[in-house]
């Protein structure tokens, strides 16, 4: 308003005593004033469009741009489909094979183990006499040697019957057996001649944890023995992509940053405690007190997720050994780890083995390898900064 007023007062100046000058320029000075004076009265509304129109407005489109080349970077290459256990990329061909399920011995002096890094999902499950053994699922991967391998018991052809895999083990028990010929279910078994296995002694190691298996042989066995299938088998759960998160739709999450499962009837030995590593996205896991590695290339087992499934347990009535009888045939509550976070959920084997929410909402795991516990239904978790 300064420049206006110089302007106005310049204009009077210049006025003569005349009166049709004065009149002439007075109408003039009106004029001007009202030319020079109104818009910026009125400079409000006039500059608005400019501010809505920014200069930096071209450039929005460029972001759009981008997300769309990464959708085209992380879609499958030619010939790749997606491993229904994992959610990762792999080979068409690869994912068409069975399931292959090993019984793995996880006595103390079995341990370390050979071959379980290789795995796609690992499932823990109680035994007689309060230890565990593990059922180690490949189908995208195979490595050379696993092991050591172990018996079967009826409850873990019940699991895999679910999955449509097929069962590598080194004998059973009578109820395992039963189930076999109940079901008429085909193995790689080594005592009834199928399957490739070896024994590999070592000092102070009692005979019966020194068998291991040969897993392209069994490949070729499966082969041979037309106990193959011509399509991927059906995914267990959904897994997130590049928008959807993690977890279960409808659930924020329990921190589950470290946490422990402990097994009945509480050996230390077969305690287990899980550390979310978030750099890397994954849970490394602990086995009496040691990491878990893998025997040969010391490498500690790690999972994208971590899946807790109840179930009900019980001794076999009448059974000598004390073998136990877990229902994996029905459904049960599920505890979903993944991402730094629990998700309570539930599985179910009534229909082939999935996990769901409540209300039947989605399970989202993170692509990666998953580590399944199968505990009794009174078993508690301990979560570290949750206990008393």
């Amino acid at each position: 308003m300064n420049f206006e007023r110089k302007r106005v007062t310049n204009l009077k100046s210049s006025i003569r005593s005349s009166l049709p000058r004065v009149l002439a320029i007075s109408v003039i000075s009106i004029l001007l004033l009202c030319a020079i004076i109104v818009p910026f009265a009125c400079g409000g509304d006039e500059e608005e469009p400019p501010e809505e129109d920014p200069i930096e407005e071209p450039l929005e489109p460029e972001p759009e741009e981008e997300e769309e080349e990464e959708e085209e970077e992380e879609g499958p290459a030619e010939g790749e489909g997606v491993n229904p256990l994992t959610g990762l990329y792999a080979p068409e061909d690869l994912l068409a094979r069975r399931i292959l399920g090993v019984v793995i011995d996880n006595s103390p002096r079995a341990r370390p183990h050979l071959g379980l890094t290789e795995a796609d999902v690992i499932i823990e499950m109680l035994v007689e006499g309060g230890a565990t053994r593990f059922l180690a699922l490949y189908l995208q991967n195979d490595p050379e040697v696993v092991g050591p391998v172990r018996s079967a018991r009826h409850y873990f052809l019940n699991l895999l019957e679910s999955m449509d895999a097929l069962l590598v083990h080194c004998g059973g028990s009578p109820q395992a057996y039963q189930t076999i010929r109940d079901g008429g279910l085909k193995t790689l078994d080594d005592l009834r001649g199928g399957g490739q296995f070896f024994r590999q002694p070592s000092p102070g190691v009692p005979y019966e944890h020194t068998l291991f298996t040969r897993m392209p042989e069994n490949r070729e066995q499966v082969i041979s023995r037309e106990l193959g299938r011509d399509e991927p088998p059906a995914a267990p759960w959904a897994f997130a992509g590049r928008v959807d998160r993690p977890g279960i739709s409808g659930q924020s999450g329990q921190e589950m940053t470290e946490f422990r499962v402990k097994f009945p009837p509480g050996y230390d030995t077969y305690s287990t405690s899980y550390v979310y590593d978030d750099d890397a996205d994954v849970y490394l896991r602990t086995m009496g007190g040691e990491p878990h590695a893998d025997r040969e290339s010391g490498e500690e087992l790690s999972f994208s997720n971590i899946v807790i499934l109840w179930a009900r347990t019980n001794r076999i009535p009448g059974d000598t050994e004390g073998r136990l009888n877990i229902d994996l045939k029905g459904s049960g509550d599920a505890l979903i780890v993944t991402g730094g976070k629990g998700y309570s959920g539930f599985w179910s084997a009534e229909d082939g083995f999935s996990l769901s929410g409540p209300r039947d909402r989605e399970v989202r795991l993170t692509p990666g390898k998953t580590w399944i516990a199968i505990i009794p239904e009174d078993t508690a978790i301990e979560v570290e900064g949750l206990q008393p």
